[in-house]
């Protein structure tokens, strides 16, 4: 029989990825699957975009976290002003 506390379940790895957009380094991070995100965007300059834990962000993905890093740092327009703009465009 086994005993559920003696069972040594695995703890998942550290994740950190590094990307470069536009001239800008973006580094996501996370110490285990349960927690958030951290996310950093620094300028070419050296100057500090984005540095700070995205809320509730535990079940995203490395790469929603990039793309929340590109958003928050204003390097990509939202989708929602760019859908606004073909609006306008149209009429």
């Amino acid at each position: 029989m086994r005993c559920p506390y003696c069972e040594r379940k695995e703890v998942p790895e550290p994740e950190e990825h590094d990307v470069r957009f536009k001239g800008h380094d973006i580094n996501v991070s996370k110490d285990s699957l349960s927690s958030n995100w951290y996310i950093r965007v620094t300028h070419p300059n050296g100057s500090k975009l984005y540095d700070g834990w995205w809320r509730d962000s535990a079940n995203a993905t490395w790469q929603e976290a990039v793309d929340e890093a590109k958003l928050g740092a204003m390097l990509v327009k939202p989708k929602i002003d760019a859908a606004i703009a073909q609006q306008k465009d149209k009429t």
